[in-house]
């Protein structure tokens, strides 16, 4: 629809120039004519063919991200040799090995991350303990415990004394 807009257009250019071409196009027109419809024109795809199905297969959506056609050597030696990795490969494999790295360096983060809020649960719980420890106790029961232990210890010391 929009190369017909455009073909209609191509009259209304510049009729002057018409009669050097039997049909009225001149490389100038032609020229003007792509400037104009140029906007018209889409040339990329909006969605891959099949990236839905891909995406639901759990597979990479353009289709050449990774796989044997893209890991795996075009070629290699008559004798067996593996070809050189082609600059594609190199810079693939790079990016894993940063992405590699990325990925150790953060789950160490988190284990960090974890084990510096298991000591301080730890410590919380200790100071609290420790605090316990140092408050004062109210005396009676203080007193009381240690009359239980006290005439403990004298009946053990009496019954020594008679045998």
């Amino acid at each position: 629809m929009a190369a017909s807009c455009c073909i209609r257009r191509l009259g209304r250019l510049s009729p002057s120039v018409s009669h050097f071409h039997p049909h009225g196009f001149t490389m100038q027109r032609i020229g003007n004519l792509l400037k104009i419809c140029a906007v018209n024109f889409n040339t990329s795809a909006v969605r891959s063919a099949g990236a839905e199905w891909r995406k639901e297969q759990g597979l990479p959506l353009a289709g050449n991200e990774y796989g044997p056609l893209t890991d795996m050597a075009d070629w290699c030696y008559a004798d067996g040799r593996p070809a050189p990795p082609s600059k594609g490969a190199a810079r693939r494999k790079e990016q894993q090995k940063e992405l590699a790295m990325k990925i150790d360096q953060l789950a160490q983060e988190v284990m960090d991350a974890k084990e510096n809020h298991r000591r301080q649960i730890q410590e919380q719980e200790d100071r609290e303990l420790d605090r316990q420890r140092r408050e004062l106790k109210t005396k009676g029961a203080m007193v009381s415990k240690f009359r239980g232990n006290h005439r403990k210890s004298r009946k053990s010391l009496n019954t020594d004394d008679t045998s």
